[in-house]
């Protein structure tokens, strides 16, 4: 570890992103507000009806392991599904995953999402396989440029497990076929390393992929048996593949490479991460809504393949970059963590560096250093945030009076980056403006603080002489996630279930409701057709909000499905209609929980 005195002199360089900028559309990845459609209805000229009424949370609240009206959760959540894979795209989480029951039987791909890692809203249907393409399992979500990819394991054993990538403008879809992958595997996984390239894992082998992901090279580097689910993570220039070791505990384990790229069969074993009652199995890592911490997502099984659900862990990286386990997955544990926006996100995340020790960059000491001996345009460190943000600024700490020149760059790939400021460090100044290389607001520079990144990196150094970075601190925008107040009114918990086919429709009497305001309406929902099931419920004639449904196993396993942030600009309704645009579903509950 390289440290120096405290008698040094320190340079704060502070860059503030800008609030608005004027940004080209094609140069813009899709905007959250494009992504999510938020429900909206007119106010009404009446004065509103009824003296507003708070009623207390319901029992346990939304059903399922965590609720919208609770600050801890238990082990496991609701959603039904193996081989969880969780990403963060800008203000929401999406997962995907094998949904069961069914598991081998699946013939479509289903996405869920969430704002805060416990109330999962799904699954809705991403796609449908071929005939020829079921079942289908283990997929994951990837965003590239301005799409979003998944990757799937299709076809049967006995015809030779293939893998299917499938895009789509948005998280939740519409997906078309992208491409085969004619190669014999499962559970794939796409890495994309530190210089743009790409890989694929699997549960036994590794291979290259080209830029445009839709072919693998020739050679491929066999793994050990009796692992699945793999994922990699490269920290501190070191190449992290994670496995679920398929044995009595279905523990998760690590192996580590230290090398040029990840393509090798010279990794070693460092043990057991994750090993316990709860199966931590096949999964992935994920940050918390604000960054601050890193969870493992994984799924839940105590009775068997088909009993698997989901369940998450805190986690963190040590100083020497490993993963550390802080609990067991089935304690109960405080909801991650969703308020602590005024604070430094980068230590503990995965950091690299064209030489030397990057987490001595952002390990929270002023005393500890990483250098950069040969300053060039192909210096870099990168910090990998674990999901997507928007940034809001950041600090650079150097080690004594330096003139410099580098640049900070996002991506949210590893393969397209855009420039967000050049940092001009002149000693002699001794003032840097928080403005410094700005564009104007007129030029077609996309506008940082509505851009969410996952990687940031400071490249292309220039200076005269070897560069000492005592400390990279980053912080987030500000995102406001809407919490529950504790209000909330039942729009139907009957004692019969609604069933309904396409053209159907069901009344419900006048409500009332505590205020007029943001709300989540959460409907619990069950079918048997893989199909998009799609409902749209309307107030006084106007539509509130229109969801849909796909495959939940069974007509008596019921998902929730969350009409996230709908605007509501009245507190009365005369009357409620639930319409089924398409599909065939059962409905055992609807209600209306009152959001700030």
């Amino acid at each position: 570890m390289m440290k120096r005195t405290l008698t040094l002199l320190t340079i704060l360089l502070t860059i503030a992103l800008p609030v608005t900028y004027a940004a080209s559309p094609s140069q813009l990845l899709p905007l959250e507000g494009e992504l999510e459609g938020v429900s909206s209805l007119l106010e009404k000229t009446s004065p509103p009806r009824g003296a507003p009424s708070e009623t207390s949370p319901p029992s346990g609240g939304i059903r399922g392991g965590g609720s919208l009206l609770e600050e801890r959760f238990s082990n496991p959540l609701s959603p039904r599904i193996a081989d969880a894979w969780i990403a963060k795209f800008g203000n929401f989480y999406y997962m995907v995953g094998t949904p069961c029951p069914g598991d081998l039987n699946m013939q479509w791909v289903g996405v869920w999402k969430s704002r805060d890692l416990i109330n999962w809203s799904g699954p809705y249907l991403a796609f449908e396989g071929e005939k020829r393409d079921r079942p289908m399992w283990a997929s994951e979500i990837y965003h590239r440029g301005n799409e979003y990819f998944i990757i799937t394991t299709c076809n049967t054993w006995q015809a030779g497990c293939t893998m299917m990538l499938q895009k789509a403008p948005t998280p939740l879809g519409p997906y078309t076929l992208y491409s085969h992958l004619k190669k014999r595997g499962l559970d794939p996984n796409i890495f994309v390393d530190t210089d743009g390239r790409s890989y694929l894992l699997d549960s036994e082998w590794i291979a290259p992929m080209n830029d445009a992901w839709n072919w693998l090279d020739d050679e491929f580097k066999g793994h050990r048996d009796n692992k699945e689910g793999p994922f990699m993570v490269k920290n501190a220039n070191r190449y992290l593949r994670f496995y679920a070791r398929i044995d009595d505990d279905y523990s998760m384990e690590i192996e580590t490479f230290e090398g040029s790229n990840p393509y090798t069969n010279d990794y070693q074993e460092q043990g057991v991460v994750y090993r316990g009652t709860c199966y931590p199995g096949h999964g992935c890592i994920v940050p918390s809504p604000d960054g601050t911490e890193l969870w493992y997502a994984s799924h839940y099984m105590t009775q068997g393949w088909e009993s698997r659900r989901l369940a998450i862990s805190p986690m963190q990286f040590g100083d020497d970059g490993m993963p550390i386990p802080t609990s067991r997955c089935n304690d109960e544990q405080p909801m991650p963590s969703q308020t602590k926006w005024n604070t430094n996100v980068a230590p503990g995340k995965p950091i690299n560096s064209s030489e030397g020790n990057p987490l001595l960059a952002c390990d929270n000491q002023t005393d500890t250093y990483w250098t950069c001996h040969t300053p060039s345009d192909s210096s870099y460190l990168e910090l990998d945030l674990m999901g997507e943000f928007k940034i809001s600024r950041t600090s650079i700490r150097f080690a004594e009076p330096t003139t410099l020149q580098c640049t900070l760059m996002g991506s949210c790939d590893r393969i397209h980056w855009q420039e967000i400021n050049t940092i001009d460090v002149d000693n002699k100044q001794k003032k840097i403006s928080p403005d410094t290389h700005h564009p104007s607001p007129n030029t077609h520079h996309p506008t940082p603080n509505t851009r969410s990144y996952r990687y940031l990196r400071l490249t292309h150094f220039q200076s005269a002489k070897a560069v000492d970075l005592s400390e990279w601190q980053v912080f987030l925008a500000e995102q406001h996630i809407p919490q529950p107040t504790g209000q909330r009114v039942e729009i139907w918990q009957g004692d019969s279930i609604l069933h309904l086919q396409r053209g159907d429709y069901h009344d419900f009497p006048a409500i009332t409701l505590p205020r007029p305001g943001l709300y989540d309406i959460v409907f619990h929902v069950a079918s048997t057709a893989s199909r998009h099931n799609r409902f749209t419920l309307y107030a006084d004639g106007r539509k509130i909000a229109t969801e849909s449904v796909a495959h939940t196993g069974t007509d008596d396993n019921y998902s929730q499905i969350i009409a996230f942030d709908t605007m509501i600009a009245t507190d009365h309704f005369d009357e409620l209609r639930l319409v089924a645009d398409d599909g065939d579903f059962c409905v055992q509950s609807i209600e209306m929980i009152a959001i700030q």
